[in-house]
């Protein structure tokens, strides 16, 4: 009896789901898309305000183990990539939270957490 009352519950759960999600399979997304930049130019946003020359990008997590490597965009600026494992585009191996004893000051311009957030 109590695997018939499993299957029951377990259909009347997915019901539920099916019931509960209808109002918002159909409706319209109301988050408005990006004013200045879109997910699919973001490289080209950043690279046009900060590859520039006097410019200092520290790129953080930058070991290239996907075959993209960034690196080219930013040809002009003081380039740093900085990763916890040695590897290509990795200038600077180290720990991220000791990250200002890698550097002296000034601070770089702009520090991108790229492929970061997820490990830290």
């Amino acid at each position: 009896m109590s695997n018939l009352k499993k299957r029951v519950e377990d259909s009347l759960m997915r019901a539920f789901g099916a019931v509960a999600g209808l109002p918002f399979r159909y409706r319209e997304a109301r988050i408005s898309p990006p004013q200045s930049v879109s997910h699919a130019h973001y490289e080209d946003y950043l690279s046009a305000i900060f590859n520039k020359p006097g410019m200092r990008i520290l790129e953080i997590g930058v070991r290239n183990v996907t075959g993209a490597n960034r690196r080219n965009r930013c040809s002009a600026a003081e380039y740093t990539g900085f990763d916890f494992y040695a590897g290509e585009n990795v200038d600077v191996v180290g720990d991220v939270h000791k990250l200002s004893s890698y550097f002296p000051p000034p601070p770089p311009n702009r520090i991108r957490p790229r492929l970061l957030v997820c490990h830290v």
